[in-house]
């Protein structure tokens, strides 16, 4: 849903062992997770091991101007597994990765995948499966209208259709191959958000439904056939765009079968999930609109709530379907994703009404049995995110207590909450808070190892260990530094010219008014000249260029160790402040190549900044630019703490559809309604419209052809009495009145029935 890119466990015995899971943080690596017997879980026991779900959005499936799938391309940073680790110590129990193949798939007719694309998944896969962590891959940004190379589309011509369906074997037999002998901890998800593109509700098109239906067959037969645990494993699959009503509903969404899975799983069981979205209402989940939609919910205020589906009972409703239509028919439903935006920096109870929203779906889906995956794509201030994927911090901590609490129980959330404890790091803190905080830990510690502890001893250590975080007081002294370039390394071998830009510190990654240092690490291969400078450093502000003065980084002034690596420190006021001599109109620092004899190769780019003056930017916006198809839109924040400004360039919005109908349709022949996008003027397509008579009282309203399947009403008669006239009363009169004026009967049976009334009338002395 392109819409939401608004910014940038075992069971039985297993069960039991993660209820009493030791303080001390463990990791299953990924090649245990491939050597380990896979363990075979029934639908209740896969859908409670999975518990609350994040997704890692943005990333694999990000693609850049080019169409090309690129992690960075959306601003987020390199994936790294410390994210992941972090992920699992929030609470996590399920990792949903999206991908995006597109330009990474080679020619017909084998359709080779990059290499180094599926390297690299398979890297981000054994990052979750090192923490036990589930982890949900699929086929995200092939299926859309909207993505530069997009090819899995339901809605092409028919006669693309066959290569269409070749292609999307091709490349699910490789994948599957590839993670062919993984455990029951890797799910399969054929693809995301399939469908034409614009319709959204109502009557949906067959022949693109059939179509859809089609690649969910062809991916549980291509995954099934690559043997190993694929024969077994749990596999995933949507209906008509994730929406709940047009998977749930009569419009056209057909489960696929399972032949070619393994003998051992019993007959009655299912090995097939199926996957939802929900994001009701989107004007407070996903919408930008301030805080005119930033409530929701019994408690909000109804000028800042939404104006439809804004009630609990709607929520309990649509989950409540999923559960009767499929939960209960051994097919698990995965909402792979949902969520809904931050909009505190205009109404500040916004926060608030977020995690009541969060906590209630989360608690709806446990009720009807199902797994919520919350959608996260890295952005916090006016979208989604939960984590800062620089820093690998928790930014919404209340929101993710919300999430995770639901699937949790007293003992996990203070074992949570003691292994986060445990993550400090003690030369952060002034001493004094530090020995209170350790005296807390260890009582908690004891809390969690009694074996008489129950619930509200848990409970209870760990509001004083909670308590206990945050009044730690950290030391001013202590300088908090913040990797910016570690990975991939940087050549200065592609650079000829001397200038290069490489890359920058925003403030979202640290404070500029706490900066001390900027701090990069390099190594050479080649001769120095002791007068050579390796790079150059500089503020910008997107707008302004602020001329190169003396920020150069000489290797004649750096140290180097004895792995031949160099470290070169710069004063990063005296950086900022060659900027109209002030770092405030800057919005990011800037590293360049400069003139270099020998190669230089970077290591990283780094930060150091105060870490007991350091504070949370407070955003408000102060100007915005809507994205277009034909250009990117964009925020400009001012932080109301600092007064730091901050500029964020959108995505290029969605096309604007008009539509016409170019060909009437006929009682015989399909017409054809064409929709162009009214800013561009050059995206569009058609659809065509079903040809068919109108029916109306048995005959075409158009042509006047006989409705074959036509069957008139009956008309009721009069009771038959032995009575005299005399007897019958006015009500059973009116009877027969009434019901012939409402028949669909001849003109003439009709007068006839009026003649009986009136004679009716007459012998019963009454006048009309």
């Amino acid at each position: 849903m392109k819409r939401k890119r608004i910014l940038s466990g075992l069971i039985g015995a297993v069960i039991a062992v993660s209820a009493t899971v030791s303080m001390i943080s463990t990791t299953v690596s990924a090649e245990d997770s491939q050597n380990d017997a896979f363990v075979d879980l029934n639908q209740s026991q896969i859908t409670e091991a999975m518990g609350a779900g994040w997704n890692l959005g943005n990333q694999l499936e990000a693609v850049d101007t080019n169409g090309v799938p690129n992690e960075t391309a959306y601003g987020n940073p390199v994936i790294k597994k410390e994210l992941l680790h972090a992920v699992k110590l929030a609470g996590f129990k399920s990792v949903r990765i999206p991908i995006s193949y597109l330009s990474k798939i080679g020619a017909a007719p084998n359709y080779t995948i990059d290499a180094d694309w599926l390297a690299r998944i398979k890297e981000v896969v054994d990052y979750c499966v090192d923490e036990g962590l589930y982890a949900i891959i699929n086929m995200h940004g092939d299926g859309y209208n909207s993505v530069q190379g997009g090819w899995l589309l339901c809605n092409a011509p028919d006669e693309k259709q066959p290569e269409i369906k070749e292609k999307y074997a091709a490349c699910w037999e490789q994948i599957a191959t590839l993670f062919k002998d993984y455990d029951e901890h890797l799910i399969f998800e054929s693809m995301n958000e399939e469908f034409d593109g614009v319709t959204y509700g109502g009557n949906v098109n067959k022949t693109y439904y059939s179509n859809i239906n089609a690649y969910n067959q062809i991916f549980v037969d291509t995954v099934r056939k690559t043997g190993g645990n694929n024969a077994k494993r749990w596999i995933l699959i949507p209906g008509w765009n994730t929406n709940i009503d047009l998977t749930v509903g009569n419009y056209g969404f057909a489960l696929p079968t399972d032949t070619n899975r393994d003998s051992s799983i019993p007959a009655g069981e299912q090995r097939i999930m199926v996957s939802v979205h929900y994001y009701d209402p989107w004007d407070f989940c996903g919408d930008d609109t301030d805080g005119k939609y930033s409530q929701w919910g019994k408690d909000s205020d109804p000028n800042k709530s939404a104006s439809y589906s804004n009630t609990e009972e709607y929520m309990e409703g649509q989950l409540k379907k999923v559960n009767d239509k499929f939960v209960k028919a051994g097919y698990p439903v995965i909402v792979g994703e949902y969520g809904c935006i931050n909009k505190s920096a205009s109404d500040p109870e916004n926060t608030k009404f977020r995690a009541y929203y969060d906590k209630t779906f989360c608690e709806y889906c446990k009720d009807n049995r199902c797994v919520p995956v919350y959608w996260d794509n890295g952005a916090i201030s006016n979208s989604f995110g939960l984590f800062n994927r620089t820093t690998m911090k928790v930014e919404q901590q209340e929101i993710l207590d919300a999430i995770v609490n639901v699937f949790l129980t007293e003992k996990e959330k203070l074992n949570n909450l003691i292994i986060r404890a445990g993550d400090l790091d003690e030369t952060l803190y002034l001493k004094d808070s530090w020995d209170s905080f350790t005296t807390v830990l260890e009582n908690a510690k004891e809390v969690y190892n009694n074996a008489e502890s129950v619930d509200s001893d848990y409970t209870t250590a760990m509001a004083n260990l909670q308590k206990a975080i945050d009044e730690l007081v950290p030391d001013p002294n202590v300088l908090v530094e913040t990797k910016i370039v570690t990975e991939p390394q940087i050549s200065s071998s592609e650079n000829t010219e001397g200038d290069n830009y490489l890359k920058s510190i925003t403030d979202n990654e640290v404070s500029f008014s706490k900066l001390v240092q900027l701090k990069v690490t390099f190594t050479i291969n080649g001769d120095v000249t002791d007068d050579t400078y390796a790079f150059i450093v500089k503020p910008y502000d997107n707008v302004n260029w602020s001329g190169w003065d003396d920020n150069f980084v000489y290797i004649k002034d750096c140290t180097k160790d004895e792995n031949g690596v160099y470290t070169g420190i710069i004063d990063a006021q005296a950086v900022l402040t060659t900027y109209s001599g002030t770092y405030t109109s800057a919005n990011g620092i800037n590293l360049y190549y400069g003139k270099a004899d020998p190669e230089i190769v970077l290591t990283s780019f780094s930060a150091l900044s105060a870490q007991g003056d350091a504070h949370v930017h407070n955003y408000e916006i102060t100007s915005r630019k809507a994205g277009t198809c034909l250009e990117p839109g964009e925020y400009n924040l001012k932080c109301k703490e600092c007064g730091e400004i901050y500029k964020q360039t959108l995505q290029l919005g969605n096309h604007t559809y008009t539509s016409e109908i170019t060909k009437p349709a006929t009682c015989t022949e399909d017409g054809l309604e064409t929709f162009t996008c009214s800013v561009c003027g050059k995206d569009s397509y058609t659809q065509p419209i079903p040809a068919g008579h109108k029916y109306e009282n048995g005959f075409c309203s158009v042509c006047g052809e006989k409705d074959p399947n036509y069957v008139p009403p009956k008309t009721e008669q009069p009771t038959k009495t032995t009575q005299s006239t005399k007897d019958k009363s006015v009500s059973s009169i009116k009877t027969v009145v009434t019901t012939t004026a409402k028949s669909t009967r001849s003109p003439k049976a009709v007068k006839n029935d009026k003649k009986k009334a009136k004679k009716l009338m007459k012998q019963a002395k009454i006048t009309t």
